[in-house]
């Protein structure tokens, strides 16, 4: 009985959840490994971030969802890369107001900048680069 309900469960569970589970384990499993590669605790890390420990413990139960930027954090503090995307378009940021990427997809419609470069600022960088 158990596992049937179990199996029923398992196949009513929409595949986007599945992913998130999986790829949040993985995530918090890495900053584990990091923690104890580098001797630190939970706290060490918080001190770190300037972040309160216990903000630390609920992004490691899944309790707080991890933002891009405290990823970004992370990766500095810990020193390592935590999300790994694969490379299909290159870019280079020439300040924090500037970002000018080689090729876009040619399914998207963008603005030209100088040298075939496209040209996008803070405003706009999210909605550019939001391809499915």
């Amino acid at each position: 009985m158990r596992n049937a309900t179990a199996r029923k469960i398992l196949e009513e569970t929409p595949e986007e959840t599945r992913q998130f589970v999986k790829r949040y384990g993985e995530l918090v499993t890495r900053i584990y490994d990091l923690l104890e590669e580098k001797g630190w605790t939970q706290k060490d890390l918080a001190l770190r971030l300037g972040k309160k420990p216990s903000e630390i413990s609920k992004w490691l139960s899944g309790k707080h969802n991890l933002t891009l930027r405290s990823l970004a954090k992370l990766e500095v503090e810990l020193g390592e890369d935590l999300i790994q995307v694969p490379k299909t378009h290159k870019f280079k940021v020439y300040s924090s107001n500037v970002v000018h990427l080689s090729h876009a997809p040619s399914s998207k419609s963008i603005p030209s900048g100088e040298a075939g470069y496209a040209h996008w600022t803070p405003s706009n960088l999210s909605a550019q680069l939001s391809v499915a």
